[in-house]
């Protein structure tokens, strides 16, 4: 018989050995990377790892992914959670959390130029790739509240990109969506929590 472990931030979960894992109540501190072990015989395969992510839309708070990671044993592994009632309608201010992630790279360039670490706001295909802007809406915007050292970036479904310190705007969007990344600039501590980024002008 298989038998699972579950990981958060590949840290053991104690007591998740369920070959599904459900958060019925999704939290801020529940962003992070899952992976799990199919354990088999003697044999242990691990999952490819699955990026939770949250929202936030005045004081709810709304999970923006099912996850589904498969293993090469072709097991399916599935993390999902209950969804709060909440307005979904789009031009509002989204506040979205992050798993920030260590690494250096970037280029000499001054946007987003060299960095020490990165967190990314995407969502999957089937969810739509990214966050598609509001018709009508006076400005789209996205900004990091948190800090006045890192680079905002974006990038359309259509190649588009753009980057500025702190906020960067899409003028006149060109494409159905877009997706989101923060850069800290080389030599600066990473964020070690959930790390978030707003935006205006975006449907959910």
């Amino acid at each position: 018989m298989d038998s699972y472990q579950w990981y958060k931030n590949n840290t053991l979960m104690e007591g998740q050995t369920n070959s599904s894992l459900t958060i019925a109540s999704a939290a801020i501190s529940d962003v992070s990377y899952y992976s799990a072990a199919v354990i088999k015989g003697n044999d242990a395969v691990p999952t490819r790892m699955a990026n939770l992510n949250v929202y936030t839309t005045s004081s709810s708070l709304n999970l923006t992914t099912t996850l589904t990671t498969k293993s090469r044993l072709g097991l399916s592994l599935s993390l999902s959670g209950t969804l709060s009632a909440m307005d979904l309608g789009g031009g509002g201010t989204i506040t979205m959390y992050g798993t920030p992630i260590t690494g250096n790279g970037g280029n000499s360039n001054n946007c987003p130029g060299k960095y020490s670490g990165y967190v990314n706001f995407t969502k999957t295909m089937s969810q739509g790739w990214g966050w598609a802007p509001t018709a009508g809406a006076s400005s789209h915007t996205a900004t990091d509240y948190n800090r006045s050292d890192t680079k905002v970036t974006f990038l359309g479904y259509y190649a588009d990109p753009g980057c500025g310190t702190n906020s960067v705007s899409v003028t006149n969007p060109p494409s159905p969506v877009y997706r989101f990344s923060i850069y800290f600039p080389v030599g600066t501590q990473v964020p070690t929590n959930t790390y978030a980024i707003t935006l205006d002008g975006f449907d959910p």
